[in-house]
């Protein structure tokens, strides 16, 4: 007799565990029933200073990304100063050859509108105040012409900004009037040739009247307007090489240029 209730209480145990593991919900019943026996392995009580083991992907079906979509390669940094008056196509088109070229171009309002209006009326939004950035390190720094030109000259913080990128080796763009600011700057003096718009050759004597676009060490320089694809190809090579010139040149048929 004592030995067949030891056989069924056995059994019982075994029962127990089969269901629990089949089924979690067991539990809560076997818990509930004081005539059944409940042996649940137990787990080894963690330590105060042992961390909670956490799933490396708690989402299985997310996968982990690849390392390499976070990193990319770093594109060049490449300033653009914008004041009211500037030449529209001085400034938009070499904007342009940039980015096609993958360049990280920050248009920076000189005044601190959002909004600036251009000598022909066309309004260009700016990404920031130039106050925001002007101590921050850039690979290019662009001067568009136009009548926005005179008002910089009277900018000691424009004129500083040019000077410091030049003596940091820092390439530097001027289409139009736009030399004037190098000469005002104190650094045209370093280019072995340079060109502008013919309107600047009284204080410009030197200019190359008949380049369209002139690369002398950092200094870029360029006419106008009518130049200003030549201008923004020659920024691209500075930056990115022959190469990739050939290749925005190609992609807009500047084949002539």
């Amino acid at each position: 007799m004592l030995g067949s209730s030891l056989r069924e209480l056995a059994f019982t145990r075994l029962i127990i565990r089969i269901k629990l593991a089949v089924n979690p919900k067991k539990r809560i019943q076997a818990i509930q029933n004081p005539h059944l026996i409940l042996e649940i392995p137990s787990r080894p009580a963690r330590t105060r200073n042992q961390k909670k083991r956490q799933n490396p992907n708690p989402n299985p079906r997310r996968l982990k990304p690849k390392p390499e979509l976070f990193f990319s390669k770093m594109s060049s940094r490449v300033l653009v100063l914008l004041a009211p008056g500037f030449e529209e196509i001085e400034t938009i088109t070499p904007i342009d050859l940039l980015r096609r070229a993958e360049a990280e171009v920050i248009i920076a309002s000189v005044e601190g509108e959002s909004l600036v209006t251009g000598r022909s009326g066309i309004s260009v939004k700016s990404d920031i105040n130039l106050s925001e950035v002007i101590d921050q390190k850039f690979d290019m720094l662009v001067l568009p012409g136009g009548p926005a030109v005179f008002e910089l000259r009277e900018k000691p913080r424009v004129l500083d900004l040019i000077r410091r990128l030049h003596f940091d080796g820092i390439p530097i763009g001027a289409i139009c009037a736009a030399p004037l600011l190098l000469l005002d700057a104190g650094i045209l003096k370093d280019a072995e040739a340079y060109t502008a718009h013919g309107s600047t050759s009284e204080e410009l004597p030197a200019l190359e009247s008949e380049a369209t676009t002139i690369v002398a060490g950092s200094l870029i320089t360029s006419r106008g307007a009518g130049t200003a694809v030549s201008f923004g190809l020659a920024l691209v090579e500075k930056l990115y090489g022959l190469e990739k010139m050939e290749e925005i040149k190609a992609s807009i048929h500047a084949e002539k240029v």
